[in-house]
């Protein structure tokens, strides 16, 4: 048969309800998209920006959830001492804290005149790029992607 539907997890066409069912018991495909995943403008559509606004609701969601949890650790409650709320303190310090790593390029980066924008935790582009400080030669190394259009 010719197929109509395409798999937005892993692209495979099939053709009915039964040829989807079956190929996600065969590849253990979940059938939906990765959200991370980088899409090229050209393919990029409506269903694709929708996508995208929902991830972002659901991580506004969840940074909102975290920074209430962390709150509450360092809130003065119940007869919780002062160090209590310096621990919570401390919590959200370091849940916003770059590792030291990519802390250390974006510093020497400056140092030499240029801004470092660092994408979330969990996106695609960040889990590529690569680039980093080189201590022993005192140089920043990049990754560069060309993208000639």
């Amino acid at each position: 048969k010719v197929p109509k539907y395409t798999c937005p997890g892993c692209g495979t066409k099939t053709c009915s309800l039964g040829c989807v069912k079956s190929h996600k018991e065969s590849s253990g495909c979940n059938g939906k998209r990765k959200r991370t995943e980088f899409v090229d403008i050209k393919s990029f559509n409506d269903q694709h920006l929708r996508s995208d606004l929902r991830f972002l609701e659901d991580v506004n969601r969840e940074a909102d959830n975290a920074k209430r949890r962390l709150t509450s650790v360092g809130a003065n409650r119940g007869g919780r001492s002062e160090n209590a709320r310096n621990v919570g303190e401390k919590a959200r310090r370091d849940a916003a804290r770059l590792p030291q790593r990519v802390e250390e390029f974006i510093q020497q980066a400056a140092n030499r005149g240029t801004r470092v924008l660092i994408m979330p935790q969990g996106m695609s582009r960040r889990a590529a790029n690569n680039s980093y400080f080189d201590r022993r030669n005192k140089a920043v190394v990049w990754r560069v992607e060309w993208r000639l259009v």
